[in-house]
């Protein structure tokens, strides 16, 4: 009896061993060496030393000591530039030194370095050090005079000066950017006092839009701005100096109308106009103060996020068609600041803005120009003062055009007549958004650019040295990098050609012929890094299941005869 069973099992086992589909892995110790070397590389690590310095007006030099480094171990650079962090470098953990070229002259950073792991994890972290870039003396329009010669040359009508304040009565905040002072000066007396909270954020708007005009235009004369919120005293738009604000400061905000007016330090007294509003007869003359509102305003929005800036823009096509167009408020732009000061003031705002957002449109179509090109040329022109003996530079609206035309290979001179000058339609239906992103250049987070960390990938399925019967084969993977990011996966079989399968981390093969099969899988980072991986697989033809089906069959007749001859002994 126990014979019989024992037969039974061997058969059993023949059967079974015929019927499923042979798939091998060869596991090693190795593997568990390998995991074993990553988690030690997770030890403590130390910084030992991180020092921070300016080496010129366009470069900073970091440079670190760790305790030990690894080859899984690699240096996060980071740095800070008023609200914005950015991730510039990751490097070897046996490199030591990096250096920041991407920075503008006089201006305040902070940089920190992070130890990571190749799977991610922070292993350590230095303190932020803060330094500050040389100014460019030899930059056109780089800071050439200070706050009180500036008052004296060009200021000196303002005897009460509205924007000197009691360090001791003010809550004070800083930055220095492109080599200016800019300073936001709150009065403790303030009804309603404002939290520190929001003091702290309406400061980093401010930083935030100074820079980013500053962006168009690449220069600033002067050596401070101040914005002083001062109590009981009026909201005052100041074209230079800076602003002052009063107990309002909260219902001015954070938007456009605070960027508006911080853009009117360079459209503004500097930029000075022929004909102001206040003396003109629109019947027989005109007034090129919509040069300056009509550009801020529209700048004045483009400082915004790009969501903001095309809600505002959209806004205003809706205000011109549906309030202007076809009313009696629909004059030439050389007319419209009669309104200024009035209820309808809107209009040489709006209006204005719309034309320099065609003109922008117009530059990129015709010379791959932008209207930052231009006002950084109208800017310097008009405004940068290159010697002791300041004179105003004044800018009329015949200026502006002939300015344009010499600026662009297109003519604007027909432009000028109809939207300018007259009061034909303008033709602007929509705000498309590649004109607005073109002038958005605001350098304030750069994307990484040094980036010597492999991506990772591993393939989860098939395990390496399957045997299989399957023709059809699905590849299953999962890749990542701590750097720059993920681009795309490649996948090839044998010496076939790559086959982009961009992030997609699955592929299928079909018709796969019997024999070795080697399968390759690529990752690349965006910045061209890449990590290739490898399984071996084999698919078993189909005349080697015929030899196993046979002989199953025949070991099953063996059995069987066997069985049958125990069963007649007995």
């Amino acid at each position: 009896m126990r014979f019989k069973n024992l037969i039974c099992y061997i058969l059993v086992f023949l059967l079974l061993l015929n019927s499923i589909s042979i798939e091998t892995t060869h596991s090693s110790v190795y593997t568990y060496k390998r995991d074993s070397l990553l988690l030690s590389s997770k030890a403590t690590v130390e910084i030992l030393q991180f020092n921070v310095v300016a080496l010129s007006p366009y470069s900073v030099s970091l440079n670190w000591k760790l305790s030990f480094n690894s080859s899984s171990l690699f240096i996060k650079v980071i740095r800070h530039f008023i609200v914005f962090e950015s991730v510039i470098a990751i490097l070897p953990s046996r490199i030591n030194n990096f250096t920041d070229t991407w920075v503008e002259f006089g201006t305040q950073y902070s940089y920190e370095i992070v130890v990571i792991h190749k799977d991610g994890t922070v292993v350590a972290h230095s303190e932020i050090k803060t330094v500050v870039t040389p100014v460019d003396t030899n930059y056109p329009g780089a800071p050439k005079y200070n706050w009180t010669y500036y008052k004296q040359v060009k200021y000196n009508f303002f005897p009460e000066d509205y924007l000197q304040y009691d360090t001791k009565k003010f809550t004070t905040f800083r930055y220095y950017l492109h080599g200016v002072n800019v300073t936001i000066a709150f009065d403790e007396n303030l009804s309603p006092s404002p939290s520190l909270s929001f003091m702290r954020t309406f400061a980093n708007y401010v930083f935030v839009y100074f820079h980013r005009h500053w962006t168009v235009y690449r220069s600033f004369p002067l050596d401070e701005y101040r914005i002083v919120i001062r109590h009981d005293a009026s909201t005052i738009s100041e074209d230079e100096l800076g602003l002052q604000y009063g107990d309002d400061i909260v219902q001015v905000g954070f938007g456009e109308r605070l960027s508006h007016e911080i853009g009117h330090a360079w459209i503004g007294g500097i930029l000075k106009i022929e004909r102001n509003f206040e003396s003109f007869d629109p019947e027989t003359e005109d007034s090129d103060k919509w040069i300056l509102e009509g550009f801020e305003h529209f700048y004045g929005i483009i400082q915004l996020n790009l969501s903001e800036t095309i809600s505002m823009l959209t806004h205003d096509i809706s205000y011109y068609r549906d309030t202007m167009l076809g009313t009696n408020l629909d004059k030439p732009l050389v007319d419209l600041p009669v309104y200024f000061g009035t209820q309808y003031a809107y209009t040489y705002y709006c209006k204005g803005g719309l034309v320099a957002y065609l003109i922008n449109k117009i530059l990129i179509e015709s010379d791959n120009k932008t209207l930052n090109d231009f006002m950084r040329h109208l800017y310097r022109k008009y405004n940068i003062t290159t010697d002791d003996n300041w004179a105003p530079k004044l800018i009329s609206t015949e200026d502006l055009l002939e300015e344009l035309n010499t600026f662009s290979n297109y003519n604007f001179t027909e432009f000028f007549e109809k939207y300018v000058y007259g009061i034909e339609e303008l033709p602007v239906t929509e705000i498309e958004s590649q004109y607005i992103e073109a002038i958005q250049n605001f350098s304030e987070v750069i994307s990484m650019k040094v980036d010597m960390v492999p991506p990772w990938i591993k393939i989860l399925s098939p395990l390496n040295n399957t045997i299989t019967r399957n023709t059809t084969m699905t590849i299953r993977w999962e890749g990542y990098d701590i750097g720059s990011g993920v681009s795309h996966y490649e996948i090839r079989l044998d010496d076939n050609e790559w086959i982009n399968v961009n992030k997609s981390t699955q592929y299928t093969f079909t018709n796969l012929i019997p024999g070795e099969h080697v399968i390759y899988i690529t990752v690349k980072d965006k910045l061209g890094n890449t990590n290739t991986t490898t399984i071996l697989v084999t698919v078993q033809a189909i005349e080697y299941e015929i030899l196993y089906l046979v002989g199953g069959i025949a070991a099953a007749i063996i059995v069987s005869v066997v069985l049958f001859l125990v069963r007649k002994k007995s």
